[in-house]
Order: C-alpha cells, then sequence, then structure tokens
C-alpha cells in the first residue's frame, strides 16, 4: 500500500511497483493501456493486493494502491535523481531501526527497477532488499547509500528531487460518472426550460438582439480565423512533419550506446544524431591499421584522420500537433531548463518571414528561432527527462553531439507566436 512521505513542504508517494512497457517509451494514452492490463494480470494472480493508482513516465508506469480519496502527489522514486546511471539507497522516514519506515530506492540508468521502490519496517529488511536487487542489477558501477536517521535521509534527497510522474487513477468510475452526467443534465434541463419560458415572457426583444449580436460576432472570428489560416497555409511548417524529439533522442543514445570505443587502434571521437541518421566518427590513433578498417568505416578529412559511418535511424513522427506557443513561453521553459540542469543556453530569433503572394505582401504569425544546450548530463539523455522537456510544439532538435569523455550539445530550430 502507498505511503506518503513530505520533503519541505511538499508530499511524495513511496511503494510502487515499477513496469517497463512493450516497446519502450510511448504517449500518456498508450501507457495507461500497458498499465491496466498489467494490473489485471497481477490480480488475476493475487486478488488480495488489487491496484487503483498509476505513475506514468515516458518510459515506465509505477502501480500502487492507495486508501481513500487518490491525492495527485509525485512519485518520490520518480523524482529522484542522482547524479550516477546507477544507484541503490536505503532511508528512514521514522521510527528505529527494528520498527519503522524504511524506504529502499533502486535506480539503474535512469528507471526505477521493479522493486526499486519498496517500504520495509526495519533496517535489517531493507538490507536484504538490497542484497537481492544487487544479485541482479550487480554491484559493478552502482553507487550504494544508506541513511539511517530521518534528518540524514532528507539531508540527502532533497537536492536531488526533481518531480516527475505524479499519481493518477488507474482505472475510472464509469458507473458513477454516468449517474453524475444524468444529473447534471436532468437540473441543466430544468434551469433552461424556466429561464427560456421567464426569458420568453419578459425578455423577448432583449433576447433577439442579443442572440444576433452573437451570431454576427461567430460570424467574424470565423471569417477572421478563415484569413489567418490562408495565410499560414503559405508559408513551411516543418513542425508538423517533424519527428517526436523524445524518440529522436532515445533512438540516438541506443545507437550510440551499440559503437566501440575502438576499432582496430580506431579510437572513437564523437557520435553526431540526427532525425534521419547517426555518423559515428574516429580518429586514428598512431599504430591504428588502414588495411584492416572495416568496410562501414569510411576515410574522411584528408584521408588519413578520420573515419566515419553513418547509421539511419527512424523514429516515430509526433501524434498530437498542438498549437504553437508564444516566443515568451518558449524562451522561459529554455531558460528554466537550463537552470535545472545547469545547461549553457544560446538562443537567437529571426523576424517573422513575408513573401508576395497575387501582388499581396503577407507575413507569417509566427517567428523562427534558433537554441543551443550546452553540456547536457548523458543521463538526462538516457533517462528521457530532458527530451520530455524539449517535447514543445513546434521544437525540432536538429542534432546531438556527444564527444567522447565530455557532456553532449545539443541544437535546433523552435517556432513561436510573437
Amino acid at each position: 500500500m502507498i505511503r506518503t512521505v513530505t520533503i519541505g513542504n511538499r508530499d511524495y508517494a513511496i511503494d510502487l511497483w515499477w513496469q517497463v512497457p512493450k516497446g519502450g517509451m510511448a504517449g500518456a494514452k498508450v501507457m495507461r493501456t500497458h498499465a491496466r492490463a498489467r494490473a489485471r494480470e497481477r490480480e488475476a494472480d493475487d486478488p488480495e493486493h488489487p491496484y487503483n493508482v498509476v505513475a506514468l513516465r515516458r518510459h515506465q508506469f509505477g502501480l500502487g494502491y492507495m486508501e481513500g480519496q487518490i491525492r495527485r502527489i509525485p512519485s518520490l522514486a520518480a523524482a529522484l535523481n542522482p547524479n550516477v546511471l546507477s544507484f541503490v539507497g536505503v532511508f528512514c522516514f521514522e521510527g528505529t531501526e527494528e520498527d519503522g519506515v524504511w524506504w529502499l530506492c533502486a535506480i539503474r540508468e535512469g528507471s526505477v527497477a521493479g522493486d526499486g521502490d519498496r517500504v520495509y519496517p526495519s533496517l535489517a529488511d531493507a538490507r536484504e532488499g538490497v542484497r537481492k536487487l544487487l544479485n541482479y542489477m550487480g554491484t559493478s558501477g552502482v553507487s550504494q547509500i544508506e541513511k539511517t536517521t530521518p534528518e540524514e535521509s532528507l539531508s540527502y534527497i532533497m537536492p536531488l528531487l526533481r518531480p516527475d510522474a505524479r499519481l493518477e487513477p488507474l482505472f475510472q468510475d464509469v458507473a458513477a460518472r454516468a449517474r453524475l452526467r444524468r444529473g447534471i443534465a436532468f437540473c441543466l434541463f430544468i434551469a433552461a426550460a424556466g429561464y427560456a419560458a421567464l426569458s420568453w415572457w419578459n425578455h423577448r426583444t432583449e433576447q433577439r438582439e442579443m442572440l444576433a449580436f452573437q451570431a454576427e460576432q461567430a460570424r467574424i472570428r470565423k471569417e477572421g480565423q478563415l484569413i489567418q489560416d490562408s495565410i499560414a497555409e503559405q508559408f513551411p511548417r516543418p513542425w508538423l512533419n517533424a519527428v517526436d524529439n523524445g524518440a529522436m533522442l532515445a533512438a540516438c543514445m541506443k545507437t550510440a550506446g551499440e559503437q566501440p570505443l575502438y576499432i582496430n587502434g580506431w579510437r572513437l571521437r564523437e557520435t553526431i544524431c540526427g532525425p534521419k541518421s547517426v555518423t559515428v566518427r574516429y580518429e586514428h590513433r598512431p599504430g591504428a591499421s588502414y588495411v584492416n578498417l572495416p568496410e562501414f568505416l569510411t576515410l574522411t578529412g584528408d584521408g588519413t584522420d578520420t573515419a566515419e559511418r553513418k547509421i539511419p535511424i527512424a523514429p516515430e513522427k509526433r501524434r498530437e500537433q498542438a498549437a504553437l506557443p508564444t516566443l515568451s513561453f518558449v524562451k522561459r521553459s529554455l531558460y528554466q531548463l537550463a537552470q535545472d540542469y545547469r545547461l549553457r543556453v544560446r538562443d537567437s530569433w529571426k523576424a517573422p518571414a513575408s513573401k508576395v503572394v497575387k501582388k499581396t505582401e503577407i507575413t507569417a504569425p509566427w517567428q523562427a528561432g534558433r537554441f543551443e544546450l550546452h553540456n547536457v548530463p548523458l543521463a538526462c539523455l538516457l533517462s528521457g527527462e530532458i527530451g520530455a522537456r524539449l517535447d514543445l510544439p513546434g521544437c525540432i532538435v536538429e542534432s546531438v553531439v556527444l564527444e567522447t569523455g565530455k557532456n553532449a550539445t545539443i541544437k535546433g530550430v523552435v517556432h513561436a507566436y510573437p
């Protein structure tokens, strides 16, 4: 059963069961479908422990049971962002070593482990949980933390929090919602009938004038929208056919992670990802073989110092095309992203494009700009956090540069209304 803990001035949920859906990252609607199916399977095997809430992330979901009214509070495991790829921690929120609330959190490469969000009654039980987790996670590259007092636990956790997934109902109460809709419809019908009768006898002339005014305003708005839509269609709108930024970054990191660091003495120098392909470049090292260079690598540069390979990728396109945001909103989103992850951001904007159509000069209703994010941590790319934050309407990630031993650089274009 889900418990809540208070950190700072915010409540967080702990003790969820985390799962990865088939097919990897997906939209919220698809993720809920996977979550409900998994919950039904688990309930069939263990009817004593049903699930009624879910926390959705872009690449996984957490299931749990909450008594009483469901509160839309964030999951503590999903909000925890350690500075290492793999992490196992034990924290005390109340009580003693023998009788208290001991929380085990395990994160593996940006994802919460299946049993990596558990509550135990004692420190000994929590340590046994850690031992079982490490049996399949392994200890190599896993950072282990243990805090045995509430003060130490809160002091360690608070700087690492970036709220992500919130709890929401897993299943909607269809019958209750239907009864509510019928009741509301009935009340509205009675109120509308009484108002209509009273208006007919007392305000007939005034009502006709108001209806005529409303019809005229609607006509004006409709004509204005048609003109606006016609102007927009005269200019390129590349974001309508752009791939999903999160899917593109995930495909990039997956392909980049599959490339060897050395090939017959040639050392991996950089990986450049784009919406359609990933370019991998190797640099020549003293003694590296030219004769045994694999056929998939092609010499570039001056013909002796660099070899590269292009690997096609096909990330999915965006499912929804929301209206463009304002320029102010885009700037604030980029600056907040830079502040949250300690990045360096650059942005520049052009004036709205203009052209002449049928001897009439028209101007695009939006502006185009460019942005660059420097010093992007690889952990944020692997977890999908950056992709989610860049999922802005009109935003297109054009390239991601990964240099060996360095943080990444992201470049792209963005469109917004002035």
